[in-house]
């Protein structure tokens, strides 16, 4: 990344955090989670965004059946236009804890 940013410091930004959102699997997600990740991020030459920020408290969350339900405004998103995942995050909107979630960036979004 180093090398990259001293000709392009904003194409060193995107990529640095796309393996740095690749790996976050391995920091927060399970044994099962994080070869889901890596290996479908090699199979379909997945490229990762980022969306997440532990001190931006703008992003809420509630539980739901099948995850988490997620609502609000994000200040920036490194990469996700050209991205085929996205690391969100999120706070609780009950006990305030921080959580990390990945959806792919084609997701449509529902109104509520």
């Amino acid at each position: 990344m180093r090398e990259l940013a001293k000709v392009d410091a904003s194409l060193a930004h995107v990529l640095g955090y796309h393996f740095f959102m690749l790996i976050q699997a391995h920091y927060k997600g399970s044994r099962e989670q994080q070869a889901f990740f890596y290996t479908e991020t090699a199979k379909h030459n997945w490229f990762w965004g980022n969306s997440s920020n532990p001190l931006e408290r703008s992003i809420m969350g509630k539980k739901a059946a099948d995850g988490a339900n997620v609502s609000g405004k994000k200040g920036f998103s490194s990469g996700s236009q050209d991205s085929d995942m996205l690391l969100i995050s999120w706070n609780d909107d009950v006990s305030g804890g921080f959580h990390v979630g990945v959806v792919p960036t084609s997701r449509k979004g529902k109104s509520s």
